[in-house]
Order: structure tokens, then sequence, then C-alpha cells
């Protein structure tokens, strides 16, 4: 069986959102991913080589619809990683803030931090009180981190 025939056994059209949903195996990370000569491949990078003249190669693959299972050829296309993470913020799906799993603070606790370093507290104080080391104060403080937060 050829890699477009046993891709198509896995591709399920979804007609609402006009995503093609893989039915395949799946990472650990959500994507979709079938075995081509004893490689796990990316479910989506198959579906861009198949449906594009030019392959994906060192490219990143983007997903317009945002939807990692979805292998629709017209809802992927191929970019840089830069790319991909402009994408990402331009579309809020960038782990910012506590939605990073790996924040120790959240938005309400950076913004007494804020608040504290306004009225003059020393940095190393702050970051006992938070349990956090003084260098992710110092972030805070130039704007490196947590800049949404007011």
């Amino acid at each position: 069986m050829s890699v477009l025939d046993r891709f198509m056994e896995k591709a399920v059209p979804v007609s609402e959102s006009g995503c093609w949903i893989w039915t395949g195996g799946v990472t650990g990370s959500g994507y979709g991913a079938m075995k081509i000569s004893g490689r796990m491949v990316s479910a989506h990078r198959v579906s861009y080589d198949l449906h594009n003249d030019e392959p994906c190669g060192d490219r990143e693959i983007l997903h317009a619809c945002d939807n990692p299972l979805c292998v629709n050829p017209d809802h992927l296309s191929a970019g840089t990683h830069q790319d991909n993470m402009a994408d990402q913020v331009a579309k809020q799906r960038h782990a910012i803030g506590s939605r990073n799993h790996f924040a120790s603070l959240d938005e309400s606790k950076v913004s007494e931090i804020k608040r504290q370093l306004r009225m003059g507290r020393e940095g190393k104080d702050i970051a006992a009180e938070f349990g956090v080391n003084p260098p992710t104060i110092s972030k805070i403080k130039l704007g490196q981190t947590w800049g949404h937060v007011a």
C-alpha cells in the first residue's frame, strides 16, 4: 500500500471545520504520527509533502486552524521557527504568564511584586517573600518577563 493510501485511511474530513482529523497514532504533544520506512514522521508533515510540489525539508509546518490533529493540506503552510512563534503570539496560543506550566508565580503575585518594587522595596526581600530567586525579581523589574502584567 502506498504512503498516500495509508495516509488517507487515517485522515477523516470534518465538514464544519474543514479540518482532516488524523485518526492514527498521536505523539505525546498531540500531533498525529505515522511510520514511514521504519521511522515515525509527523502526519501534518507527511500531508504537506504529499500535497505540495516542494517538500517541507527543515521548515516547520504551521496550522492555520490551530488544530494539531488536522492534516488538511489547505490548512498547512511551511515556514521558519520564527514564523511559527510569531503565529503563536499573534493568536495568543503561547504560554505566557501563568499559562506557562513552569511559572512559579501568577499574575496577581506579579502585580503585587511590581507594586512593591514601585514603592522602593529591595528585590532580594521581595524574592524571599515570594519564594523565588532574586534574578526573577530583577527580570520582572526590567520588563524582561511578565511584561503583560501592570
